[in-house]
């Protein structure tokens, strides 16, 4: 039941929504809800008594997926917004402006590192309040 419970989970759309470290911790608590019982009678009652306690935790759970899947895309919202209007009010934002050579048509695997290279390098210098603006030429 636990198993299929995560199962679901996971192929929600607010699983997505979640932190690796979230993921990784609602696992960890849906593992711990397995219980391993003997094929006794007493095993029975075991299982009997341990499935009202499992279907609490599991909803509980599930409400605590939701509700952190919200947390984390409220998040990132802020964090764009936040980065919108620090590109709108022009807070010493730089763009920088540079041309990338591309060729139509790649005929080697050296054409294709040399653009990974160049792009790395650009890389390098984006930061917090610095933009690249690529342009992309083709040469033949």
């Amino acid at each position: 039941m636990a198993a299929a419970e995560l199962t679901r989970w996971q192929s929600s759309a607010y699983w997505t929504d979640l932190s690796d470290e979230d993921r990784v911790w609602f696992t960890a608590e849906v593992a711990k809800l397995t219980l391993d019982a003997d094929g006794t009678l007493d095993g029975l009652k075991k299982l009997l008594n341990h499935d009202y306690s499992l279907n609490y935790r599991l909803r509980d759970l599930a409400d605590a997926v939701v509700a952190k899947a919200k947390e984390r895309r409220s998040e990132r919202e802020r964090d764009r917004d936040r980065e919108r209007e620090g590109d709108a009010i022009g807070e010493n934002v730089t763009v920088k402006e540079t041309t990338v050579m591309v060729p139509t048509v790649f005929e080697s695997a050296d054409q294709i590192e040399s653009l990974v290279t160049e792009l790395r390098k650009l890389r390098t210098q984006i930061g917090e309040k610095t933009r690249i603006h690529i342009i992309w030429k083709e040469i033949d």
